[in-house]
Order: C-alpha cells, then sequence, then structure tokens
C-alpha cells in the first residue's frame, strides 16, 4: 500500500492537521477504534495504544501535516494483512473526520487537505495507467498537485479504477 499527502495553503482553517492512518489487526480493536470520530481517537489514543498496542493488534502512522505542504509517496509494509484501515483527520469541524477502509493491500491512496474538509483518491495497483511508462508515475507531485486542483469543487475522474470518496456526503 502507498500514501501520499498534500495540503492546499488553507487547509483546516490554515492550522497544522493531524493525520493518523490506523491498521487494526485484530477484531475487536477493529470495532472498537472504527466507532469512534476523530476527535475521541487523538484524545483517548493513549488509552487505545494500551489496550491493544502492546499485543501488536493495531499500527499507527502518525502526521503533522502544515498547510501547503506534500507528504511524498510513501510505501506502507506491514507484517500480516490488516481488518482495516481508519483514517482519522482532526479538523476544526464538528464532523467525525474519518475513514473506514477495508481490503487495503494493493491500495494507492493520495489524500487532499482542503479548507475544512478533506478528499481521498483510492486506486488499486491491478489497474496501473496505461499511458504510463513507470509504475508509479502518475503518483508524483506534478500529476498528484494536478488533481488537486481539478478536486477543489467537482471532482471527476477520467478512470474507471478510481474510486472517490468526499467523507462529508455520507
Amino acid at each position: 500500500m502507498y500514501y501520499q499527502v498534500s495540503a492546499k495553503n488553507n487547509a483546516n482553517y490554515t492550522n497544522t492537521t493531524m493525520m493518523d492512518l490506523v491498521f487494526t489487526f485484530d477484531k475487536e480493536a477493529n470495532d472498537n477504534i472504527k466507532g469512534i470520530s476523530a476527535r475521541n481517537w487523538f484524545s483517548e489514543k493513549e488509552k487505545y495504544f494500551n489496550d491493544y498496542g502492546i499485543n501488536n493488534k493495531f499500527k499507527v502512522i502518525s502526521h503533522e501535516v502544515v498547510p501547503g505542504t506534500f507528504v511524498e509517496n510513501t510505501k506502507v509494509r506491514l507484517s500480516k494483512e490488516p481488518i482495516s484501515l481508519i483514517l482519522f483527520f482532526n479538523y476544526f469541524n464538528n464532523t467525525e473526520n474519518r475513514v473506514i477502509l477495508n481490503n487495503v493491500d494493493d491500495l494507492e491512496i493520495r489524500i487532499l487537505l482542503n479548507y475544512d474538509n478533506h478528499k481521498i483518491i483510492i486506486e488499486s495497483n491491478n489497474y496501473k495507467n496505461s499511458n504510463s511508462n513507470n509504475n508509479n508515475s502518475y503518483l508524483n507531485k506534478e500529476n498528484f498537485d494536478k488533481i488537486n486542483d481539478s478536486v477543489n469543487d467537482n471532482f471527476s475522474s477520467n478512470s474507471n479504477n478510481s474510486k472517490f470518496i468526499d467523507i462529508f456526503s455520507n
């Protein structure tokens, strides 16, 4: 699995955005963690580490994303397949700020942090761009910035193998 993050200059009301990618490997941990909001996750994260972290029931990758920055294409190496990936964002708004994904082993995820929300583009590794000479060419900063520009108000994918999620429309 790979992921990238790009934050607009005004992301999160021009504040740093905490973002956690939580990979769960245990049904109990998965059920408990996926049911909480991002606000609760960030305020109670230590409790979950105490309850489930000791036995490697989940793995967390944390980022503090400053507005106007880009987190390069990052590969996640996991010792086993997770039950799910739960993404938490600490936006200053009253929404869940959480995304839950299953079957993440072959995904490429692009995350765009906006003023008061975020957009996520998910693509499977099994469906590479046929115009590409390099397997990861569409995941470079230039192409990601083009997507960021087009995603602002109305995103339309030109590929049938992409799934676009706006978590605030759920």
